[in-house]
């Protein structure tokens, strides 16, 4: 009689397993979009895949495409327009004494190359004015254009403009206008 009431026992315990499973299985399929027929149950819309599901190796990883890709980018690539409003900052401006000239030097903010020129030119009353010309060199992150001078006798006494300008392949600007005091 007990072996009997074991058997039973364990034959309930069973189709309760069976049945909580079940109902799990319903439950979860429900969730994932089962066949359920009641459509309108279901809250929001439903993904439409447009390509291919990645194939898995058997370790659960993705698998990689043996073949090279047919679909590639083929367009040429862009360049850049040359910066036409390139920042010339003036460091120093004025006369020296001991050599007798006027200076001026300068860098270009935010451009490093070596394949341009700057020039400095001086304008003051009714005189032509007086152009110098250097070459710009590569500094780090900019571009210097160095120590530009005009020997004093090319100036005559007096206040004069000066404004230096650099022009490359790639890059152009003016600086704003400074002042210069020949004795």
């Amino acid at each position: 009689m007990r072996s009997h009431r074991k058997r039973r026992a364990a034959v309930a315990v069973g189709v309760i397993a069976v049945a909580a499973a079940v109902a799990a299985g319903i439950v979860v399929s429900s969730s994932l979009g089962g066949d359920d027929d009641d459509t309108s149950a279901q809250a929001g819309p439903t993904a439409t895949p447009t390509t291919a599901s990645p194939s898995l190796n058997e370790d659960g990883s993705i698998a990689l495409p043996t073949s090279d890709p047919t679909d590639v980018a083929t367009d040429e690539p862009l360049t850049a327009a040359p910066d036409t409003d390139a920042a010339i900052l003036v460091t120093y401006a004025g006369w020296d004494e001991t050599e007798g000239v006027v200076e001026i030097s300068g860098y270009v903010d935010r451009v490093s190359e070596d394949d341009g020129t700057c020039t400095a030119t001086f304008t003051g009353g009714a005189a032509d004015p007086v152009e110098v010309t250097g070459p710009g060199t590569a500094n780090g992150a900019s571009t210097s254009c160095g120590r530009l001078t005009v020997p004093g006798g090319e100036l005559a006494s007096g206040t004069w403009t000066a404004v230096l300008t650099y022009e490359s392949d790639d890059s152009a600007g003016s600086s704003d206008p400074v002042e210069v005091e020949v004795p």
